[in-house]
């Protein structure tokens, strides 16, 4: 009867701590692709700026 019960006592705890982690990594992948598009928006901004100056 113990040879039953061990893989959910074992397995339960591994399985929300894998979807822990799933979650925890599409989390920090998506701040990720966010800040990637602030820095690419900025870096557009900057460059249309500089280049506006420049035609001056």
């Amino acid at each position: 009867m113990m040879a039953l019960a061990l893989p959910t006592v074992v397995g339960a705890p591994l399985g929300i701590l894998a979807f822990g982690v799933i979650v925890a990594l599409l989390i920090i992948f998506g701040l990720g692709a966010r800040l990637v598009g602030w820095y690419n928006a900025a870096a557009e901004r900057i460059r249309r700026e500089s280049c506006r100056k420049r035609a001056d």
